[in-house]
């Protein structure tokens, strides 16, 4: 889509989530006006949108992400830390078992932050309400695209009261989330829809906050209990947040899910792999109910192999590729998608195949990793490749060694925040440590459910 600036008037995103907001902010620095169109009214730092029924769990905002942030609205992260997020040292300030042994304790220098959802979204869209050349509408669905010949020209909305209008735009952004009805706009308009690469993990997500206690445990400030695939389908994560605050969260794959009761959520804690987390949250005050969130498969959408696409649209974020929560990459790729998007922008000439295929480029990396590690389920339904088991064996020794070796620990921790890739852990030293290593993998705590969804998976 080639596009001048006098071109350039008017951009829409669909959807005010994370990814809607960034790409809303790099928008405002190449259009004369950007309007965001969201469904739900407005939040505030404390309360997750309704449109986000996961907004209330843990989220992880990686340092790459938080990196990009600071970069779109600088002063972000002063903005958290003056608003109660959390700052310390990952290396550490994090109790973590993974794969069955506990992550090295030490200095690492590589401090990060925790805080709720919330907090992070309204930072930004406070931000972007304050930028003159950007608008929202709140209380308004998107029912379709206007077209004019093979090119998108606006969209039509429904108000909240009914009343119908056409927006005109000269882009249209669809960050509207796993929910996005693009597909079915494409059909409408004779284009074939994308197929979809995805892969079933049925889990579910069960939060409760807690104010914390004063005799906050000394040696740790977050606390991460993994569980060993296949052997154990859950998992449960500790962080303090805003106000004082422990948000826990549990997690259960495979139909495994946590209970949505207080009882319930307490007998799930106390089984997990180790009962550090139970014992914590023990003498602990809930300030609230369980709230669950199900999320049933990662899926992308492959845009980036359908041979006609309208001129005028694009899409980003959850619309295009949605990963397993569990692995904390979301908010961070739509930092990123954002980041991608003014560079494209930048070049000044913005064609939806190329824009699609770079996205795919961008996604790929992240959706491998989650999806080698989801796959070590025998019963989780989805393509495995060749050589996929010497992947995971390698990727096992590796979060091991993370146990006792510091350096490679610090490799992994850069590759986790997603500021170096994947192929630092393949550097001769990490490989050599790899051959080295001795992988004896201790009896660990099961508990009945996990055991009979691996029986049944071996039927």
């Amino acid at each position: 889509m080639a596009r001048s600036p006098s071109r350039r008037h008017h951009a829409v995103v669909i959807g005010s989530g994370l990814a809607g907001l960034c790409a809303a902010r790099v928008l405002a620095d190449h259009f004369e006006r950007v309007t965001v169109l969201e469904r739900d009214r407005p939040s505030d730092d404390e309360t997750p949108r309704k449109g986000a029924p996961q907004g209330g769990q843990a989220h992880a905002l990686l340092k790459r992400g938080e990196r990009i942030l600071e970069r779109l609205f600088p002063g972000f992260v002063d903005e958290i830390e003056d608003r109660g997020a959390h700052l310390f040292d990952f290396g550490s300030g994090v109790r973590w078992l993974h794969h069955g042994v506990w992550k090295a304790r030490f200095d690492s220098r590589f401090p990060v932050h925790v805080q709720t959802r919330p907090l992070v979204e309204g930072r930004v869209r406070a931000r972007l309400q304050a930028n003159p050349r950007l608008g929202f509408r709140y209380g308004c669905t998107v029912e379709g695209l206007e077209t004019e010949g093979h090119r998108i020209t606006g969209v039509a909305i429904r108000e909240a009261r009914g009343a119908r209008s056409v927006i005109a735009a000269d882009l249209v952004v669809d960050a509207s989330g796993r929910g996005s009805r693009l597909p079915a706009w494409l059909e409408a308009m004779g284009l074939a829809a994308p197929r979809e690469d995805r892969f079933d993990v049925d889990l579910c997500y069960a939060t409760r906050m807690y104010e914390a206690p004063e005799d906050m445990p000394a040696d740790w400030r977050a606390l991460l209990i993994y569980g060993q695939p296949p052997y154990q389908t859950r998992t449960g994560f500790l962080f303090p947040v805003e106000g004082g605050r422990w948000l826990v969260t549990l997690v259960g794959y495979l139909g495994d899910h946590p209970p949505a009761d207080a009882a319930g959520f307490d007998r799930f804690a106390a089984s997990l792999p180790s009962d550090e987390l139970s014992r914590a949250i023990a003498g602990a005050r809930p300030l609230g109910p369980v709230r669950r969130y199900r999320f049933t498969h990662a899926a992308q959408r492959r845009y980036d192999r359908l041979r006609r696409l309208p001129e005028g649209l694009l899409a980003l974020g959850d619309a295009v590729c949605s990963f397993d929560p569990v692995f904390g990459q979301g908010m961070t790729m739509a930092a990123r998608n954002a980041e991608l998007l003014d560079h494209h922008l930048r070049r000044g000439r913005l064609r939806p195949r190329r824009w699609f295929r770079a996205l795919r480029r961008m996604n790929a990396v992240p959706w491998v990793l989650a999806a080698t590690e989801g796959l070590r389920f025998p019963q989780l339904a989805g393509c495995r490749p060749p050589g996929l088991g010497l992947l995971q064996a390698y990727c096992r020794r590796v979060f091991r060694l993370c146990g006792h070796d510091t350096a490679v620990y610090r490799r992994f921790l850069r590759v986790l925040q997603m500021v170096a890739g994947p192929w630092i852990l393949f550097h001769p030293r990490v490989v050599w440590a790899v051959l080295r290593h001795r992988d004896r993998p201790r009896p660990l705590r099961t508990g009945k459910r996990p055991l009979a969804l691996l029986e049944a998976g071996h039927r």
